[in-house]
């Protein structure tokens, strides 16, 4: 089952991509070059933040609200990396993400997000409603950023499964639109062992961290 929030992006999106294709990563500062799925071979599942831009207080405030529940993340079984498109900004990024950082010069999980080519935001973007909102929401919060980078291409998250199946995904529609965490958690504790899935749910995860609509939604937020 693929749990999917694709809806209001700028094109037509194609066919929804199920499997994670051949896609070349390498360590920020490194030349060398591997393939994501490489990543896969602990037989662990992973959540790809694929991310628009480090220097983004909007990339920064999604980084560091999926980071607050890494622990919960983690106990699932899932682990977490982080995938940019450059380096500039990467070094000041890691105070925001807990994890692994790696860099997709040709954009696949970019292309990926978008189902098969890459999804842009406009000059026009910048100044909508809804990004003005947003960017009020992340530095009322204590966020900030820098300039610098490229910006427009959208990211998105993906979770993939041990054997590649993409069983998560999630395309940003606008600036500082990003997966809501209650439904990432969700995916998450669906791959988890059951006795672990279990005592979560007894548990509860604590959302209230998500203060001021951290795009988490509104039912959601009340889960």
């Amino acid at each position: 089952m693929v749990f999917e929030s694709i809806l209001g992006t700028k094109a037509e999106p194609g066919p929804l991509i199920t499997r994670l294709p051949e896609i070349k990563l390498h360590a920020v500062g490194e030349a060398a070059k591997f393939d994501a799925s490489d990543l896969l071979k602990e037989g662990k599942p992973v959540l790809f933040l694929v991310i628009r831009r480090p220097r983004c207080v909007l990339c920064r405030e999604q980084a560091g609200e999926l980071a607050k529940f890494k622990a919960t993340i983690e106990r699932c079984g899932v682990r977490m990396v982080g995938v940019l498109k450059e380096e500039l900004g990467a070094d000041e990024f890691k105070a925001f993400w807990p994890a692994p950082l790696f860099v997709d010069d040709d954009k696949e999980f970019y292309k990926l997000v978008g189902r098969g080519s890459l999804h842009s935001a406009s000059t026009v973007d910048y100044i909508a409603p809804q990004t003005l909102s947003n960017l009020a929401r992340a530095k009322a919060k204590g966020y900030s950023g820098l300039t610098g980078g490229e910006g427009f291409i959208y990211g998105g998250l993906l979770i993939v499964k041990p054997d590649g199946e993409i069983s998560y995904q999630y395309a940003e529609k606008h600036w500082g639109d990003h997966a809501p965490v209650p439904e990432v958690i969700e995916a998450c504790k669906a791959l988890a062992p059951e006795d672990v899935r279990a005592a979560i749910n007894k548990e509860g995860v604590d959302f209230s961290q998500l203060s001021n609509g951290a795009y988490c939604g509104d039912t959601a937020c009340r889960m």
